[in-house]
């Protein structure tokens, strides 16, 4: 979620600098990812000049881009655009070859004439993020029409300097998601008044009438609305479009662009109807007919079902209710008069709903996390003022407020002292009562307790333990002082979970040392996996109460979240990865829930970052057996198998296994699941079932004396059959004699020197006696038995 300082200085008066601003953020619970500087590079902007698209054709070897011809005054332009919002006849900014422009991450980018899929381009058509005067990337810069080509096109853009923070919001934070919300915490932190717009000048008429009735009213505890005359449809005033730009929004027409004004001013999702397309001039908010149909504004037709919450008019829907719109009653260049509305809907029914049509708005964003049921009628009169200003617009109709059941405040009792035996330290009764009060939570004392009222906005405020953690997160965790006397004590002996929890430390311990970091994915993933033809959707479970389709299911296994973080890592350019995880897997089998505990391993990119006096590799399959042989080592699990195994999900698999029992798979992730999480370098990973690595432990690691007779080392390079595995030539090296101590696979070599479907394996042998030095004979005839068995057993041929 993205939040401007200018817009965010409406409601506060903040003089405070921006990292300031970010660090009491963040430590109020509001994490705070990038802090974007928007100031345009006027310099970079003079360069850019109008252009006007007079033709569009495919791109015959790229489904997504199209070529275009721009003219730019005397000249003509061949463009490649991967745009989807791209028309002919529209006005764009064009940046031409030997153009610098400055991207908004602050980048620096030359434009040259490139070759795009066998087709050249002379130019660019720059996006407000392309050329640093915006946040976003979602399409073109679409100029008036007014604009000449070929003249600047620094004459016709908004140029706004702002601060933005970038917010990674919580699901249960749902109060913060607009300006208002932040605002509030820096209200609590700061001290400092908010200031909301004035909508005491809101003036209504009765001359249109709208007969409005809720027939779900469990799913539509709210419902308010008011009909506006005369509006005339055209371009939003600089400060709105400014701001929606800031946040990565693209303004659309006056009445839209308000709408989103106070979506995202005041958290309030809206929505605006044509007036003269609601059939009979009645508007009935119920549940749909399983198996109707319903075109919404993006000309997609949906198949409805019985869950899901409609607006519809007398005769048909036009709207599902706080997600999407219809298209028979969207706002149009001629519409003239609107229907507004401002509801509170139940967050379950929205979140079903989108769920259903896998439709993610921002106003579903807001519904189903829980809104405020009380500021409808506020955010109504102040979108009406909005548009009566910049709209031409008259409100024509009393406003229609169905409100039967109020939502009263959450009402409680807390112990103070209890407030101070969680928190372990005693925070001044004042300070406490200015904290709660300034986050809108009344407070009324009754002897050693006190009552407190929690605003129905606040969902995720419902008991003891939360207020303590309202307190604290504005009081600050760092002042809560840690006790000098922390400590704990054993007095049971050794159980199978401390012994478990002590091997856990010494993997963990392993990993580290040899150059991995962890992670911590969530326990919760994306629905959107199930549709994954990599993904086992019968052993999905899925979330009875859902706050988001991006943390819907719980995950089956750890790759796919793991693949998470390893797109998150690359895409900020850290691409030679080495990471571990210790979690639970979550599968239902024949109805029963499964937990299982595991530890994954990945590994991409170089075995080690490069360095003038080492050459870098890279990481193949090795490094990662090599690693999990280390964690087999450590735990004295010597007695493994290593079986080739087919998998859905890795190349090149194996399985190590005792007595059938898989204890780690190992292998290369397929080409295919890495497209699908848009990563484009390799990456190995391991999975260790965890308890069946517990079961196999031998806790009774033997040491014995180095002997004091030398090794002796032979290499031998096998020629197979691609068909025969490395687990043949175990198999017959582990039945011949002991006095082979340890065999390493120092290299696999495919090609046209060997012959068609061979490979070969480069064999490095120790052998060692205990209780005499070898000599050359005995050592020829360990070797050459090994070699007849070879050619023997697996029709090898020894290289020379």
């Amino acid at each position: 979620m993205k939040i401007s300082l200018n817009w965010l200085k409406e409601f506060i008066k903040i003089s405070e600098n921006p990292q300031k601003i970010e660090t009491i953020l963040t430590e109020t619970g509001l994490e705070v990812d990038e802090v974007i500087n928007i100031n345009p590079d006027i310099k970079s902007l003079k360069k850019l000049i109008v252009g006007e698209i007079k033709s569009i054709n495919n791109h015959k070897n790229a489904d997504k881009l199209k070529l275009t011809k721009v003219n730019i005054g005397k000249d003509n332009l061949s463009i490649i655009c991967g745009a989807n919002n791209i028309e002919v006849g529209q006005k764009i900014v064009i940046a031409k070859i030997g153009t610098e422009i400055n991207h908004v991450n602050g980048k620096k980018v030359k434009i040259k004439k490139a070759k795009i899929r066998g087709i050249s381009s002379f130019g660019m058509i720059c996006a407000e993020d392309e050329i640093g005067i915006g946040q976003s990337h979602s399409g073109i810069i679409i100029l008036d029409q007014n604009a000449k080509n070929g003249e600047k096109a620094i004459n016709h853009l908004n140029l706004n300097k702002d601060i933005i923070f970038d917010i990674s919001l919580t699901p249960n934070r749902a109060d913060a998601a607009s300006h208002l919300g932040v605002a509030r915490d820096l209200k609590a932190v700061l001290n400092k008044d908010i200031t909301l717009p004035d909508v005491s000048s809101f003036k209504e008429k009765k001359k249109l009438d709208i007969d409005i009735k809720v027939i779900d009213k469990e799913a539509c505890p709210r419902y308010s609305g008011c009909v506006i005359d005369n509006v005339k449809i055209g371009e939003s005033p600089s400060f709105i479009k400014n701001y929606l730009i800031s946040i990565g929004l693209s303004p659309i027409n006056n009445i839209v662009d308000i709408t989103n004004y106070v979506l995202h001013g005041i958290g309030q999702p809206m929505h605006a109807f044509d007036y003269d397309k609601i059939k009979s001039k009645k508007i009935r908010i119920q549940f749909a007919k399983k198996g109707d149909k319903f075109k919404t504004l993006d000309g997609i037709e949906r198949k409805l079902n019985n869950e899901d919450l409609m607006i519809c008019d007398s005769n048909n829907p036009i709207c599902i209710a706080g997600v999407f719109g219809g298209e028979s009653s969207g706002i149009t260049n001629n519409t003239k008069r609107i229907f507004l509305e401002s509801a509170y809907f139940s967050s379950s029914h929205i979140r079903k709903s989108s769920l259903n049509h896998q439709l993610k708005t921002d106003a579903s964003y807001r519904f189903e996390r829980g809104t405020d049921p009380n500021i409808t009628v506020y955010a109504l009169k102040l979108a009406s003022i909005l548009i009566q200003k910049y709209c031409s617009g008259e409100v024509s109709s009393p406003i229609i407020d169905i409100y039967k059941n109020k939502i009263n405040d959450n009402t409680f009792k807390i112990r103070i002292d209890r407030i101070h035996k969680l928190i372990g330290q005693k925070i001044n009764k004042n300070e406490i009562f200015r904290i709660l009060n300034a986050l809108d939570i009344k407070v009324k004392k009754n002897g050693k307790n006190i009552i407190v009222s929690v605003p129905p906005y606040r969902t995720d405020v419902t008991r003891e333990s939360d207020i303590v953690e309202e307190i604290l997160r504005i009081y600050g965790y760092n002042k809560i002082k840690i006790s000098n006397n922390n400590s704990s004590s054993f007095l049971s002996h050794e159980s199978n979970s401390s012994i478990m929890n002590n091997y856990l430390s010494k993997v963990m311990n392993l990993l580290v040392g040899n150059g991995f970091n962890e992670i911590t994915t969530n326990s919760l993933t994306s629905s959107r996996h199930r549709s994954n033809n990599f993904w086992n959707d019968e052993l999905t479970i899925e979330m009875l109460n859902k706050l988001s389709d991006e943390h819907a299911i719980l995950k089956q296994n750890l790759l796919f979240t793991g693949l998470e973080s390893i797109k998150y890592n690359i895409n900020r350019k850290q691409n030679n990865l080495k990471f571990f995880e210790f979690d639970k897997t979550y599968n239902k089998i024949n109805g029963k829930i499964n937990e299982n505990r595991k530890i994954g391993i990945y590994m991409s990119g170089l075995s080690n970052e490069e360095h003038f006096s080492s050459k870098s590799k890279i990481i193949s399959f090795f490094d990662i057996y090599n690693t999990i042989n280390k964690i087999m080592i450590q735990a004295n699990i010597l007695n493994y198998k290593t079986i080739v195994s087919k998998s859905k999900i890795l190349d090149e698999c194996v399985k190590l296994e005792i007595d059938k029992k898989t204890i780690c798979t190992i292998g290369k992730v397929k080409k295919e699941l890495l497209n699908y999480f848009e990563i484009n370098q390799d990456v190995y990973f391991a999975e260790l079932e965890w308890n069946n690595f517990i079961n196999n432990l031998d806790n009774d690691l033997k040491y014995i004396k180095i002997p004091k007779y030398p090794e002796v080392k032979r290499d031998l390079s096998i020629i197979l059959d691609k068909k025969k595995s490395y687990n043949d030539i175990l198999d017959i090296i582990e039945k011949n004699d002991k006095i082979i101590k340890n065999i390493s696979l120092y290299d696999v070599y495919e090609g046209k020197n060997i012959g068609k479907n061979k490979k070969a394996y480069a064999l490095r042998f120790v052998l060692q006696e205990k209780n005499k030095t070898l000599d050359d004979k005995t050592i020829s005839s360990i070797m050459n038995n090994l070699i007849i068995e070879f050619e023997k057993k697996l029709n090898a041929e020894i290289r020379k």
